[in-house]
Parts: structure tokens; sequence; C-alpha cells
């Protein structure tokens, strides 16, 4: 039995794990021809109990390893869930899992890595998490501003190598200051990209600049004030203050009515931004934009970075984890998961882009490339599933500054993330008994 949080949308099943019935769209009827098969060839039955709210899951989920009951054998659950349900001891180590075969191409490598404490994984990311994908952040533009200021779309650099932050900022100074000619710089103008402030943290993900990594124990260690790290946060801190052309929209808060949120994305279709950040799960409120657009990986720091890096949302992002009690054979948990995987890779996953594209959300096959690309690097570093003392939001406390105050604001959260940290350390030492 899994537990499993609903996440589906346009194109979509439901959820990662299963669907009631075949409907015509590519997704959902891959995942129900992938959940028949594997109960033919392994002779297993796969129940899945959905839930709509994060909580409602949690709470379920909590509830199955304290009363003892086991209702849970897995769980594909957002992020969310994992720091309480590590920390209270709810969790299996995912390296005791037979058949989980961990090395595989079906399961991120990157995640294996960061969410491994010290010999114990916690939770782990595979191609069974389509989730993942549609909170992968990328860049937007708008094709008919290109083509008015006279401009290349960048789907070449992007495979040539670069497409680096240098590249996206010229473009960015192409678009003239002050749109309107009313003297100020405000929201009603044209900007060259439009933000808001966590893509100052998908900046620094793109850059391979890693808030922790972990050290030859295993143990993670806050390295976001590395010499190479902070040159790489000067520049988003540079590109982020740059407020005639960059808008982060948390600077209206007081002078629009409603959500910034909405307003940015509004502006991108009104045609008042040349690029804007963003992520699969949002596409849908572009459909009737007039413009056209298309979408790209999110730059490299400059052309010597070995390849493109993706960020994917930390409070959105899907993954599984394997509850302490549960009724199944830990061999037979790992089979199904693993198999699960295996076939999403296989016949699911390849249909992710092509149906954004059938669904007329993606409007050219260069788009499309562009998106396998993205969601084929996605990333993630040694802060990400257990955010020690909210190092997650240090790049974006930092933007928010000014350049000469980065070190300082890292170097005020290094005792918080260390005892954060250290208390993680006894939680996983736990797990292995």
């Amino acid at each position: 039995m899994f537990a499993a949080i609903d996440t589906g949308s346009e194109g979509m099943a439901p959820n990662e794990i299963s669907t009631e019935e075949e409907n015509g769209s590519k997704i959902n009827d891959a995942v129900y021809r992938r959940e028949l098969e594997i109960e033919e060839r392994l002779g297993v039955s796969i129940a899945c109990t959905p839930f709509e709210a994060s909580d409602a899951l949690a709470t379920a989920f909590n509830n199955s390893v304290l009363s003892g009951e086991g209702t849970f054998d897995a769980v594909s659950a957002k992020r969310t869930l994992i720091p309480g349900a590590f920390s209270n001891g709810y969790l299996q180590n995912m390296n005791t899992v037979p058949h989980l075969q961990m090395d595989k191409e079906w399961w991120n490598q990157s995640a294996n890595e960061a969410f491994t404490l010290a010999g114990v994984q916690i939770a782990a990311i595979s191609s069974l998490n389509h989730y993942a994908n549609q909170v992968a952040w990328y860049v937007m533009f708008n094709k008919t501003l290109f083509e008015n200021f006279d401009l290349a779309y960048p789907y070449q650099s992007v495979r040539d190598g670069s497409w680096t932050l240098d590249a996206l900022y010229t473009l960015v100074k192409t678009v003239p200051t002050d749109s309107n000619g009313d003297g100020a710089i405000d929201h009603t103008d044209m900007f060259g990209c439009i933000n808001e402030s966590f893509d100052a943290i998908a900046l620094t993900q793109s850059f391979d600049c890693d808030i922790m990594a972990m050290n030859s124990d295993g143990v993670p260690k806050l390295i976001l004030d590395k010499e190479q790290n902070l040159d790489r946060l000067a520049a988003i801190t540079e590109f982020f203050n740059d407020k005639a052309r960059v808008m982060v929209c948390e600077d209206y808060s007081g002078s629009v009515e409603g959500s910034v949120y909405a307003m940015r994305t509004n502006k991108f279709i009104n045609s008042e931004g040349l690029f804007m950040f963003n992520c699969p799960a949002n596409i849908y409120k572009f459909a009737d934009m007039e413009d056209d657009y298309g979408i790209l990986p999110l730059p490299k720091y400059d052309a010597t970075q070995d390849g493109y890096y993706t960020l994917t949302s930390n409070a959105h992002t899907t993954l599984l984890a394997i509850p302490r009690v549960h009724g199944a054979d830990d061999g037979d948990i790992g089979i199904v998961v693993d198999a699960l995987s295996y076939l999403s890779y296989v016949d699911v996953e390849p249909m992710y882009a092509e149906t954004y594209l059938e669904n007329r959300y993606l409007r050219d096959e260069d788009s499309v490339e562009m998106l396998n690309i993205v969601i084929q690097n996605k990333t993630y570093d040694a802060a990400f599933l257990l955010n020690y003392g909210n190092a997650n939001s240090l790049p974006q406390e930092c933007s928010s500054g000014r350049g000469d105050n980065i070190a300082s604001t890292i170097e005020s959260k290094r005792k918080a993330v260390e005892k954060e940290v250290q208390k993680a350390l006894q939680s996983a030492e736990d797990m292995k008994q």
C-alpha cells in the first residue's frame, strides 16, 4: 500500500503511483499501463491511498507508524513531509531495503548523494517522481519581443554550451529602461527579466554553487562561503539589484493590489517582460497568451561550467520514502518500488515534455528539447532535504542585500546550521539501530 499526494494537472495522472482508468492522456495512460504490467509480471496488487493535502498525508503516515499498524509500505510525498518523519524516527534507511537498484539511471544520483547522511539514505527521487519534473525551474522568453528587438532565439546557445548569466544579462539589457517614459521605474514598466526572490536560489543551483556538501564522513558542511561560491553569489546579487532591468515582484508588495506573483505572471502574458523564471506546473497559465514564447534551461555561471543544473522547488518536489513500520516484506517493497521507477524511466518520463507540447503549453519542438534538458539535470545539494537551520534561504537573503554583506550573511547562519546537523546525525544513528 502506497500513500501518495495528488499533484496531477492537465495531462497528468492524479498522483505518481496509480490512476483508475485510461482517459486518452499519454502520461495518465502510461501510468495506468505501468501499474497493470507490474501487477501481472510480479503477481502483486498495487494499492494507493491518495491525499489532496500534504498535512492530511503526513498525519495518516505518522499515525500508521505510531500505531504500529504499518498501513503504508511506501510513500510518494512532497519534501516537506520528510524532516518531521525523519527526526521522529518514522523512516527506514533506504540502503537497507533489498532490491532497490539505487545505482541505476532511473534513480537520481545527485539526490542519492545529497539525501544520504552518515551512511543513512533518508529518501530518494526516481523517474517515478514526475512531479519533481513539474517543479523544475527554467527560463521562459517572449519570442515576439525577441523578434521586435531583432534578437536571435537562444536555443543554439544552450546546445553549444554558451548559455550563461552574461548571455542572459546581455539580452536583458536590450530592453529600454523606463519604458513608459514617466521618469520612474516601477511595476508599470517593461523589464528585461521578471523574477521572484526565490529565483536567486534557482540561479545558485544552476551555477553549480552548493549551499552545503557532504564531507568524507558523510556529514553535511556549510560551504556557500567558499571563494568560488562567493563570486557566483556576487553575480546573482548584482543581477537582482539591477532594479531598472530586473523586476523582483516582492519589491512591489505595497504598490499593487492582490498577489505580486499574479502580477508577475500577468506582466509576462501582457508582453512586459523579455524573460521570466518559471516551472512546468505553472505553464497552463500561459495557454491563452497572444505572444509566442519558448523555454530554456537556467543559465550556467560561465562557459567553463561542465553542464546545466536544475533546481526543483524545495516545497513541492515529490520523493519516495519507506516507513519504519510497514506491513510488507522489505524485499517485496524494494522490488515493486524499483520496478515502478524503472518502467517510469522507460515508458512514462519520455512522454513528459511531449505531453506539454500536445496540450499546446509548449509551442515548438525546440522547447521540448529544452525541457528535456531541464528535467534530465535535476540537481540537489546536502541542504535541500532537511534544510538545516533554514540554510536553503541563504541565497535569497544574500541577493536581497548588498554584495559586501554576503559573507557575513552566510556566517550569521553557521551556528544554527551546525546545531541542526548534529541533531540530524543523532537521528541518522538511531535509524541504524
